[in-house]
């Protein structure tokens, strides 16, 4: 099962990624190569094996505390190529337009 350049092509476009010729050939073959992987996982006889809920036997969870700031604001801010009184300011990554 392969996947084709279109829809390599789409799934850059959905991801917002700009991929040169080169780049978009390895993806179609590394995408095709997964696929062809689960395609294989489909075919295991699987009755009788039970579900899991997580790939983990034993889930280690760790308290929620608040810690004390270990950073001073005016340090952080002052390190931030741009910033005003309280935030570090960054470029926006959405475009909602």
């Amino acid at each position: 099962m392969g996947i084709s350049r279109d829809r390599v092509d789409e799934i850059a476009r959905l991801a917002l990624l700009e991929l040169s010729d080169d780049e978009a050939h390895a993806l179609e073959s590394q995408l095709s190569q997964v696929l062809d992987y689960v395609a294989q996982l489909e075919t295991l006889d699987l009755d009788g094996v039970p579900a899991m809920s997580a790939m983990t036997l034993a889930t280690t969870f760790r308290d929620d505390d608040a810690a004390p700031r270990v950073l001073d604001r005016d340090v952080v801010l002052g390190l931030a190529p741009a910033h005003d009184e309280t935030q570090v300011l960054v470029p926006r990554v959405v475009d909602h337009g």
